[in-house]
């Protein structure tokens, strides 16, 4: 029983854990120009897909659960804006681009307390990490999301 215990115990802190300090979870610059059928042959299907009118404009959806709840919206069936919804286990500070396949840049602007935000970075037109408001489960850090704005 205590053997059966202890693995279980193991295999749910695992399972749990946040995202390691070195591992990327998606390559952002890898999706710039592609399709969706091109995106699913890079990280797999996605766990849901959907058409969306935002601000007018016709998108094309694809949601990754298990890669942080990342949103991939194609416009034209083209990669236009990634958005990562879940970010347990990333740290709220500039060094965390490199979990998206950024080697480390000073942000173009920030305010510590709302975003960082970096234009120009690579083939990404913008990419902001910004504060939602309300606190992570662990209490002590606020959540966020990460927003990219791929070039066309």
């Amino acid at each position: 029983m205590k053997k059966w215990l202890a693995g279980f115990t193991l295999g749910v802190l695992t399972a749990c854990s946040p995202v390691a300090k070195n591992d990327v979870i998606i390559d952002i610059k890898s999706i710039v120009n592609k399709n969706p059928e091109q995106v699913i042959e890079m990280l797999g299907n996605p766990d849901s897909s959907y058409n969306k009118i935002i601000f007018g404009k016709a998108y094309f959806i694809q949601q990754y659960e298990k890669l942080n709840e990342a949103e991939i919206r194609f416009l034209n069936n083209v990669a236009h804006e990634v958005i990562i919804n879940r970010t347990h286990g990333i740290d709220f500070n500039p060094t965390s681009l490199n979990k998206f396949g950024f080697e480390e840049k000073a942000p173009s602007s920030f305010d510590t307390t709302a975003f960082y935000a970096w234009k120009n970075l690579d083939d990404i037109q913008i990419a902001n990490m910004y504060l939602i408001g309300t606190r992570k489960t662990d209490s002590t850090k606020h959540n966020f999301k990460i927003y990219f704005r791929l070039r066309e």
